[in-house]
């Protein structure tokens, strides 16, 4: 038998893993960490390195925008190659 049997039961765990409540005392320190991790690796983690880069290399407006967008462009494509392989 499931431990939720209906999705509203399901709904809240999901909730309560939430990765932005770090400090989640339903979650141990492990879990936290991987938690973490995998967090960074999404499109928004990508998209800080970016403004960072875009930042120590003192660019302008117009090149920042154009490193953004080969960013999105090439993450547009993976998820687009992603989805055709399934």
């Amino acid at each position: 038998m499931l431990p939720c049997p209906d999705a509203s039961c399901a709904r809240n765990q999901s909730v309560s893993g939430d990765v932005v409540h770090a400090r989640n005392t339903a979650r141990t320190a492990e879990q936290t960490e991987i938690a973490l991790f995998w967090v960074e690796q999404s499109p928004e983690g990508f998209n800080r390195i970016a403004r960072i880069i875009a930042e120590q290399r003192h660019l302008d407006a117009w090149d920042s925008a154009r490193l953004l967008a080969v960013l999105q462009m090439g993450e547009f494509d993976l998820y687009a190659t992603n989805f055709e392989s399934k």
